[in-house]
Formats: C-alpha cells, sequence, structure tokens
C-alpha cells in the first residue's frame, strides 16, 4: 500500500469526506509541463477561491487494477474542452498525444488543504475529442510504463546462464526498454539463500519473444511479484517474505469500517484427489511419480467425488528423485478450495495490486469475528478507482488446503 499519513486514514474512515482528484501532464523527466494540471470541479472551485486562478475541469474518469494482467493499472480520463484547446492531434504537438504521460492523483480535503496519493502514472493509448451541443471534452485511455515492453522483442536468439541472479536479468530486461536506474526499485530477496536468488539451470529466449513476457513469466514461476507502481517505477517484492503477507488496510462491518457489500463464491477448479508427474527429460527412460489420497474418511476420497487426476508432464525432470521432488511440490498446488470475495467498499487510493486485506462481515459470513477488526486475510487481486465518486469495487482471492 502506498504510504499515507495518520490524518489521511482518519480521514478515509469517517462517514463523510471529500475527494480531490488531480491530473498531471508530464514531460519525459516525469515532470508537470505548463498548463497541464487539471483538477475535479470541487477542488478546482476550492483552489481558484484560494488563489483567484482558473482550474483546467476533470469530468470523470477511473483506474482500474488487474494483477492478472502485465500491465496492472489502466486508466480513462475525461476532461472539459471548454475552447478546444486541449483538442490533441496527430503530430507529436499540445498538450496531449499518443504516449503522452499523465499521472493521476486521488486525495481528501483534509483542514482545508487538499492531501493526495498517486493512484498511476500512464502513457496515453488514444485520445477522442467529443464535441455534442456545442460542448466539448477529451476523453483519454492509458496503460501504465508495462506499455514499454508492449512491442519489445528479442531480435536474435540468446539464454542467461544457471546461477545468473534474478535481479540481473531484470534491471538489463528494463534497462533494454529505456527505464534508467531510478525508474528501478528490486527487491533485493534477502530472505533468500544466494542459489535461491538465481537461475537453477540455463532459460533460452527466441528471436521474436517479447522481452516484458520473459521477466514476467520468470518472476511467476520463482515467486516475485513484478509490477510499476503509482509513480511509475518498476518494482518487485517476493512473495514469501512477511512483508509481503501482512494486512495493510481493513474493510469491516462497523462504523468507519468503509464495507457496502460482500459476494463470496467457492469453487473447486485446482481441488484433486491424486497428482501425477512425469518426466521425459531423459531420452532412454520415462520417470513416473503419484500421489493420492487414499483415506475413506476424506472428503477428498474417490467414494465422495470421484477420481481427479491431475497430469504434470515435464522435459525439465530426468531423474526418479527430480519426479518425487515435483509431485510432493505440485501436492498442495492442486488439492484447494478456491475462495473468490468481490466487495464494494469506501476507496482507498492507496492499495496497491496483490496487497493482503482483511474483511470482516460476521452477520451473514464467517469472514472474521465479532471484536476484532482484522477480519480474514485476502489479496487484492483486482480493483477500481472511480474519480467521480467513492465507491470501489474489489476482487480478492484466497485458497483453503484440503
Amino acid at each position: 500500500m502506498w504510504p499515507i499519513t495518520a490524518s489521511f486514514r482518519r480521514e478515509l474512515r469517517h462517514d463523510s469526506h471529500t475527494v480531490a482528484i488531480k491530473a498531471e501532464v508530464l514531460d519525459s523527466n516525469l515532470n508537470p509541463v505548463l498548463g497541464g494540471i487539471f483538477y475535479d470541479s470541487l477542488t478546482a472551485r476550492y483552489l481558484r477561491a484560494r488563489t483567484n486562478q482558473f482550474q483546467n475541469i476533470i469530468i470523470d474518469g477511473s483506474v482500474d487494477i488487474d494483477v492478472s494482467r502485465d500491465t496492472q493499472r489502466t486508466m480513462e480520463l475525461t476532461i472539459l474542452n471548454s475552447n478546444g484547446e486541449f483538442s490533441p492531434g496527430s503530430a507529436w504537438e499540445g498538450l496531449f498525444y499518443v504516449n503522452r504521460i499523465i499521472r493521476l492523483w486521488r486525495g481528501l480535503i483534509i483542514g482545508g488543504v487538499p492531501e493526495f496519493v498517486p493512484i498511476g502514472t500512464f502513457m496515453i493509448d488514444s485520445a477522442d475529442v467529443i464535441v455534442e451541443r456545442n460542448m466539448s471534452t477529451v476523453v483519454l485511455s492509458g496503460s501504465d510504463f508495462w506499455k514499454r515492453f508492449s512491442k519489445a522483442l528479442f531480435t536474435s536468439p540468446g539464454h542467461y546462464h544457471a546461477d545468473t541472479d534474478y535481479n540481473t536479468i531484470i534491471k538489463a530486461q528494463a534497462e533494454a526498454v529505456g527505464l534508467s536506474g531510478r525508474e528501478i526499485a528490486l527487491d533485493p530477496l534477502k530472505s533468500r539463500s544466494a542459489s535461491e536468488r538465481e537461475l537453477s539451470k540455463k532459460r533460452s529466449y527466441e528471436r521474436g519473444d517479447n522481452r516484458g513476457e520473459f521477466i514476467s513469466a520468470l518472476c511467476k514461476k520463482v515467486g516475485i511479484d513484478i509490477w510499476f507502481d503509482p509513480m511509475g517505477v518498476l518494482r518487485t517484492q517476493d512473495f514469501n517474505t512477511n512483508l509481503d503477507r501482512a494486512t495493510v488496510w481493513d474493510y469491516y462491518d462497523d462504523d468507519g469500517g468503509m464495507l457496502l457489500s460482500v459476494k463470496r463464491s467457492f469453487s473447486d477448479d485446482n481441488l484433486y484427489n491424486e497428482v501425477q508427474c512425469i518426466g521425459t527429460g531423459n531420452t532412454s527412460t520415462t520417470y513416473t511419480a503419484t500421489k493420492s489420497i487414499t483415506s475413506a474418511s476424506s472428503p477428498l476420497s474417490v467414494d465422495k467425488v470421484g477420481r481427479r487426476t491431475k497430469v504434470i508432464e515435464s522435459r525439465s525432470w530426468k531423474t526418479q528423485a527430480q519426479v518425487n521432488a515435483a509431485v510432493a511440490k505440485y501436492w498442495d498446488d492442486y488439492r484447494v478450495i478456491d475462495e473468490k470475495v468481490v466487495i464494494e467498499g469506501i476507496c482507498n487510493p492507496a492499495l496497491e495490486g496483490n496487497d493482503v486485506i482483511g474483511i470482516r462481515e460476521t452477520t451473514y459470513t464467517d469472514m472474521g469475528t465479532t471484536g476484532n477488526l482484522h477480519g480474514r486475510a485476502y489479496r487484492l487481486k483486482a480493483m477500481s478507482i472511480p474519480l467521480s465518486s467513492s465507491r470501489s469495487k474489489m476482487a480478492v482471492e484466497t485458497h483453503e488446503h484440503i
């Protein structure tokens, strides 16, 4: 979660508060350009009363966060184009054009002063000029800086040899798409041993492979979260640390709890009672290992749910020991009840994808216990941050082993 002040935390949990929205058009050094700051109409009126200066107006918009995508943050922004001065053209001139950088902020008026939290730094994907009944608006859509990877392909085949540090690979590919040192902040992975921070075997890429997909796949495989933060900095974090698992915010069914509605769902998509791993890396011998539930009293016994077999085959397994280790590893991964929860709550703009939040609703579900503000812990998978209201939808997820 993005750091916020104690006063911001208190104000956010009040029954009523005044939201402030700001958009900044940035140059290539990420500094605001002249005339490129916009506010929502309420904040603009407030600032005009204090400074006697006219402010550019935001009409509507939203930021969407979805950790299932490499481009985790996307945005839409509608601004008032009263005199046509913000109409974009095809050339790289004027205030708005494709790939121009915009940073969005959402905050609160606290003690008569706006206090903002960054909610994303974006590159414009498209810009529309809309004219209707003698009024004009400009509608912008954009993506976070993962867009820099979108067309970045390897032009020749190659590989990273075994024992190459993960951060060396990530940093090299980030720099290859133009990111500088101040735009890269990688977790040193100090909780891991030296061997756990390195490739265990050669990792290859081919001509035409995407650089972003290459490092994204690597991070998923080795348990590293990778994303662009709201200020446009490429960050990583080890999923296996206590810091990553810590609950950063709570929604609960009480005064100041900010929880509006809950939808809780369960599925058995990843529920199996037998896992078989097959190693085909040795050209002369195929190795197999199987683990299954044999107890008749288990809720997953064959008598109760039928035979549910997950088969995993890999050429990287070349010995019986490797196959045995693989089946032990995958056993827990495919013996879970998936729980998905969608809540609506008062927007906390400081939350980020993969944050852990607590949800407590005790009247109709068993999500947490009465009197404990810390509900059940869930990882935030998707979230909307509105620019014209305070109601935010969030999708969270957890797994329960059987």
